[in-house]
C-alpha cells in the first residue's frame, strides 16, 4: 500500500487516489495477451484486475516480479519487482496512453453509484487533522489571546462565535479548537479578568499612597455613564510611578454626590483600600464631585494615645535626654500632661482640617476659563455662531455633504459642549479645507466665511496654545502637573511682558504714558475691559484734565466742543445730563435746584422679607419723579441730535431738509439713503449715546432695506452684528420690506375683531339703543383697525378686506344675517 506521511505535520495523513483498487490486485501470472475484455472468472481474486492482463508475472523470483507485454520487443525491459495494480497503471499511464483509456473505461462499468460517491467524498477530504489538546500550550496561549479580544468594548461575543470567524481561525491554525458557546468564550474572559487582578494586587502592595482621579464618563447620545476609577502611586518594587485603571461602573439612577461617593468607596473597598491610604482625589469641577468630597480632608497629626502618656515616656523623650541633671517633679508633669491633652483635644479638629482631600483637576479648569471667557466674548461671538450655522446646513443637506466629500473628502466636524479642546479641532478643520467651504457655500448661495475668517484665525491662534497646555497636563507620564522649566519659563514670560509693556500698562510708573488708555476709555467697545480698575481712574484724570470747563451761554450749539459729554466728578451721569440741560436754555437756578433734589438720594430693594438697608444712589433719575420723563428725553433728543449733525445724513425729505429719525420715547427710527450712510448714522448714534452712559440694545434693534440690495447690509451695534428682517413691527404697525400693508391690515383687522368679541355683551343688550351701540363700535373697534391707516399704501384687495370687517361687524350689531 502506497501510504505517504505528510513531514511537515505528523499529525497529518495522505492517501493515495490510485488505492482505490489495491484490493483487486492479483498474485498469480495472467495471459500476454492485450485484450480488453473481462479477465477469466479463473482468475485469483486479488488479480482481477485488467491491468495483469498486459503483464508477465514471475512468482518464482523474490520478491515476485513483471514485464510489461506490450514492451516485449523493446531493448531494455524493465521488470517491476512486487509489482501492484497501482504501479503499473502509471506505466500504463506514461507509455501506453491507448491501453490506459481502456482500463479506465473498464474501472467505471466496474464501480457502482455508491462506490462513485464514495471516491468523490475521498478526493475532496485530502487530509485528516488532529486538533490541539485542551490542555496544551498552543490551546492556552490561543485561548488567551482570544479572551483578550472578546474583552475589548466594541467587540461582540456574536462576532466571534459567527461562522466566518470560526472559518477564518480555522484557515489560520487547523489544530486550534475554537470555543463554541458563549459560555465557554465568558469563562475565558473571566479567568484573564481574574489573572489580571492578581498582577494588580501585586502591584499595589509595597505602595503607601494613593492619589485617586475619578470621572464620570458617557458614551456618544448619552445614553450610558460609567464611573471610572484610577489610582495613581509610586510603586517600590518598580521603582517609578504608576497609574491603574481599578474600576469602571456604570451608574444607575441620578450622579448625585450620594451616588458617586458610595460607588467609589464600594470600588476602594473591592482593592482593599482604606480611607486612610488616599492621600488626594482629583476630580472635575461639578457640584456633585465637590459635594461627594467636601466633607475629607487631610490629617497632618499622629495618631497618639493620650491616656498612655506618663512622666516615664516624658523622661525617655530626648528634650529630657539632652540633660540628665534635671529634675522632674512627677505631680508637676502630671498637671502638665493635662493641660496639653485638653489643649489637644479642643484644637484637634481643626488641626486635622487645614487642608481638603479634593483638588480640581488642573485641565478642566482651564477648559471652564476657556470656555466662559470664550462665550462672553462679543469679539469673537459672532463668528463662532455664524460658522456653527454654515457647519449645521452642511450636516442638513445632502447635495452639500456630497459635494464636499468629493472636493476634499473629509467630513464637517461640529464642536461638543462636554468634550475639551472640541473647538479648537473645528476650527483646524475649518482651516484646512477653506477652499472647499467657500466652493460648496458659492455653489448653495449660503453666506461665507470670509468675513469672519480673521477674527476665526485669532481665535484658532489663541485655542491652540490652550489645546497644547491641556495635552501636556492631562497625560499620564509626566511625573507632575507641570515641570520645573515649564514653570520658569511661564515666569520668564510673565515678567519679561509685564517690562516691556510697563509703559502703557502700569499707571504707577515713571514713563507712564497714557494714550493709549485714553484711546481704550473713549472706545465704547473695549471700554468695559478697564473698568472698575485703577486705570479708569488715571486715564479720567488724564481725559479731564485736556477738556475745557462748560459754558454757560444758552446759545451754545449742542456739537459746540466746548460741551463736554465726559464725566467730570463722581456723579458722572447726573453731571452729563445737567450739561445737556444747560445746551438746551435751562436756567442755572432750575439746575441748580435739580442737582439739590437729585444730590443724596437713596434708594432700597424689595424682598420676600421686607426691604434691604438704603443706599445711596449716584447715577440716573428718580423713580415716580415729574422731572425724570422730562430729564431723559433731553438726554436722548441730545444723543438723536448729536448723531445726526455730525453726520448730516438720512432720507431727503423736502427740499434742504432731511429726515434722519423717528423717534418714541426710548424707541428710535433711523434713515438712510444708501446702507453705508445708515452704518455711519448708526456708529454715530452708538458713539453719541455711549457719552451719556446709555448703551443701544442690538437684541432689540433690527435693520430692514427697501427694493433690491446685491448684498445685505452688515450694521453692529457693540460688536454684534444686528439682525436683518424682512418685516418688523414699529409702535404697533407691521413695516415690510416692500412697502405693502396687507400685513399690517390683517393684523390691525384681527386686533380690532378681538375688541369686538370682548364687547359682545354689548352688542346683544337690549337696554341700549342702536345708536350709542354704532358710536361705540366707531370710536373703539374702527379706530382700532384704521390705527396708522395714513401709512397705508391703499390697493383694492385691502379696501375690500375692511369693507367685509365692517360689514361683518354691523351685521352682528343690527343681527342681520348674511342669508337676508
Amino acid at each position: 500500500m502506497n501510504d505517504i506521511m505528510n513531514e511537515s505535520d505528523p499529525g497529518d495523513i495522505s492517501i493515495d487516489e490510485d488505492e482505490l483498487f489495491e484490493e483487486d490486485e492479483e498474485l498469480t501470472t495472467t495471459t500476454d495477451s492485450p485484450s480488453a475484455s473481462l479477465a477469466p472468472p479463473s482468475t485469483p481474486k486479488l488479480r482481477r484486475h485488467l491491468v495483469w492482463t498486459y503483464y508477465n508475472v514471475d512468482d518464482s523470483k523474490d520478491p515476485p516480479v513483471a514485464f510489461c507485454s506490450i514492451c516485449k520487443g523493446a531493448k531494455k525491459k524493465k521488470p517491476f519487482k512486487n509489482p501492484q495494480s497501482s504501479n503499473l497503471k502509471k506505466h500504463l499511464k506514461c507509455c501506453h496512453s491507448r491501453q490506459y483509456s481502456e482500463i479506465e473505461a473498464w474501472e467505471k462499468s466496474q464501480m457502482t453509484g455508491k462506490d462513485l460517491t464514495r471516491k468523490q467524498a475521498e478526493k475532496g477530504q485530502q487530509k485528516i487533522v488532529f486538533k490541539f489538546d485542551k490542555n496544551s500550550v498552543h490551546q492556552r496561549a490561543i485561548d488567551e489571546k482570544l479572551a483578550l479580544v472578546a474583552a475589548m468594548p466594541n467587540c461582540s461575543l456574536n462576532f466571534l462565535l459567527s461562522k466566518q470567524f470560526c472559518d477564518l481561525v480555522e484557515t489560520l491554525n487547523p489544530k486550534y479548537c475554537i470555543p463554541a458557546s458563549r459560555t465557554k468564550l465568558t469563562s475565558l474572559i473571566e479567568n484573564q479578568l481574574e489573572q489580571l487582578k492578581i498582577k494588580l494586587q501585586a502591584a499595589l502592595t509595597g505602595a503607601v499612597k494613593f492619589a485617586v482621579g475619578l470621572d464620570v464618563w458617557t458614551t456618544k447620545g448619552m445614553t450610558n455613564s460609567y464611573l471610572a476609577l484610577t489610582v495613581h502611586f509610586f510603586s517600590p518594587s518598580a521603582k517609578r510611578l504608576m497609574n491603574l485603571l481599578l474600576g469602571l461602573r456604570p451608574i444607575v439612577g441620578r450622579h448625585s454626590a450620594a451616588t458617586i461617593k458610595t460607588m467609589c468607596d464600594a470600588m476602594l473597598a473591592e482593592w482593599e483600600l482604606k480611607e486612610s491610604d488616599i492621600s488626594r482625589y482629583v476630580t472635575d469641577n461639578g457640584s456633585n464631585m465637590i459635594a461627594a468630597f467636601r466633607d475629607l480632608t487631610i490629617s497632618i497629626s499622629r495618631e497618639i494615645d493620650e491616656d498612655s502618656i506618663t512622666a516615664d515616656d516624658l523622661k525617655s523623650s530626648s528634650i529630657f535626654l539632652a540633660d540628665p541633671n534635671i529634675e522632674v517633679e512627677s505631680d508637676d508633669v502630671e498637671e502638665e500632661i493635662d493641660r496639653d491633652i485638653l489643649e489637644y483635644k479642643s484644637c484637634k479638629e481643626d488641626y486635622n482640617s487645614v487642608f481638603s482631600k479634593r483638588l480640581p483637576c488642573i485641565a478642566h479648569t482651564i477648559q471652564l476659563v476657556l470656555h466662559s471667557t470664550v462665550d462672553r466674548d462679543i469679539t469673537f461671538n459672532r463668528p463662532i455662531q455664524h460658522m456653527l450655522e454654515i457647519l449645521q446646513k452642511f450636516k442638513k443637506s445632502v447635495l452639500a455633504t456630497e459635494s464636499w466629500l468629493n472636493k476634499c473628502g473629509k467630513t464637517v466636524l461640529l464642536p461638543a459642549r462636554t468634550r475639551w479642546n472640541s473647538l479648537c479641532i473645528v476650527l483646524e478643520r475649518v482651516f484646512d479645507i477653506q477652499e472647499a467651504i467657500s466652493q460648496v457655500c458659492f455653489e448653495m448661495k449660503w453666506s461665507s466665511l470670509n468675513e469672519h475668517l480673521p477674527a476665526l484665525e485669532a481665535l484658532y491662534g489663541m485655542l491652540k496654545l490652550f489645546y497644547s497646555i491641556t495635552n501636556f497636563i492631562q497625560a499620564d507620564k509626566y511625573e507632575t502637573l507641570s515641570t520645573d522649566e515649564g514653570a520658569q519659563l511661564a515666569r520668564n514670560l510673565a515678567a519679561e511682558i509685564n517690562r516691556r509693556f510697563d509703559r502703557i500698562l502700569n499707571a504707577a510708573a515713571p514713563n507712564f504714558d497714557p494714550t493709549y488708555l485714553i484711546s481704550t476709555l473713549l472706545d465704547p467697545n473695549v471700554a468695559w475691559m478697564v473698568e472698575n480698575d485703577i486705570k479708569f481712574t488715571v486715564g479720567k484724570r488724564f481725559i479731564l484734565a485736556m477738556i475745557p470747563p462748560p459754558n454757560d451761554n444758552p446759545t451754545t450749539s449742542i456739537s459746540s466742543p466746548s460741551v463736554s459729554m465726559l464725566p467730570s466728578s463722581n456723579n458722572t451721569d447726573r453731571d452729563t445730563l445737567w450739561k445737556i440741560a444747560r445746551t438746551y436754555g435751562i436756567s442755572a437756578a432750575f439746575i441748580e435746584i435739580f442737582q439739590n433734589l437729585y444730590n443724596g438720594s437713596r434708594c432700597c430693594v424689595r424682598t420676600e422679607d421686607g426691604t434691604t438697608d438704603y443706599f445711596t444712589i449716584e447715577s440716573g433719575v428718580r423713580q415716580a419723579c415729574i422731572l425724570s420723563p422730562m430729564l431723559f428725553l433731553l438726554a436722548i433728543d441730545f444723543v438723536n441730535q448729536n448723531a445726526i449733525d455730525s453726520t448730516q445724513l438720512g432720507l431727503e425729505w423736502t427740499v434742504n431738509r432731511l429726515l434722519a429719525d423717528l423717534d418714541f420715547a426710548y424707541d428710535v427710527a433711523l434713515f438712510g439713503q444708501t446702507h453705508p450712510a445708515l452704518r455711519d448714522l448708526t456708529g454715530a448714534l452708538e458713539r453719541s449715546a455711549a457719552c451719556v452712559k446709555l448703551r443701544i440694545s442690538d437684541q432689540k434693534t433690527k435693520t430692514i432695506h427697501v427694493g433690491y440690495m446685491r448684498t445685505p447690509p452688515r450694521i453692529t451695534i457693540n460688536g454684534n452684528q444686528v439682525e436683518e428682517l424682512q418685516e418688523f413691527t414699529y409702535l404697533g404697525s407691521v413695516i415690510t420690506a416692500d412697502g405693502d400693508a396687507t400685513r399690517d391690515v390683517t393684523r390691525r383687522i384681527g386686533k380690532a375683531f378681538a375688541i369686538f368679541q370682548r364687547l359682545r355683551s354689548i352688542w346683544n343688550s337690549a337696554s341700549l339703543s342702536l345708536h350709542l351701540k354704532l358710536q361705540l363700535f366707531s370710536t373703539i373697534v374702527l379706530l382700532t383697525a384704521l390705527y396708522a391707516a395714513e401709512t397705508w399704501k391703499k390697493t383694492v384687495a385691502i379696501d375690500r378686506k375692511l369693507d367685509a370687517f365692517q360689514q361683518r361687524c354691523l351685521r352682528r350689531i343690527l343681527k342681520i344675517s348674511y342669508r337676508d
